[in-house]
């Protein structure tokens, strides 16, 4: 995503910290099935609606990518209340203004 978007009301847009390696570490090309983590997805906030209260961006989340609409390249928009949990560590502000790969978006 390359334009900044400003999500609406109760919408979060986060964007995931691990994506699945298509290959392993032998060389063997994984599956869309093989490759799919097995409970809830990390994220960090990039940008909250107006009447979001429970996250600030920069907030590392879990969300279930079930609930959530996938804008492309890692990029989610859920709504506040199916938030699973928030952790305790944040990301630096910087490297979201940036719009940094998520290889290069590290917790602090």
């Amino acid at each position: 995503m390359s334009q900044p978007i400003r999500p609406l009301r109760d919408l979060v847009h986060v964007r995931e910290l691990q994506v699945a390696e298509d290959k392993s570490a032998g060389g063997i090309i994984l599956s869309a099935v093989a490759r799919k983590p097995i409970g809830p997805a990390r994220a960090v906030v990039v940008a909250v609606g107006t009447d979001s209260n429970s996250v600030a961006i920069g907030d590392v989340i879990l969300f279930d990518k079930f609930t959530a609409n996938d804008a492309g390249d890692g990029n989610y928009f859920i709504k506040d209340s199916l938030i699973i949990a928030v952790e305790e560590t944040t990301v630096d502000k910087d490297c979201l203004a940036n719009s940094a790969p998520r290889s290069e978006v590290e917790t602090a």
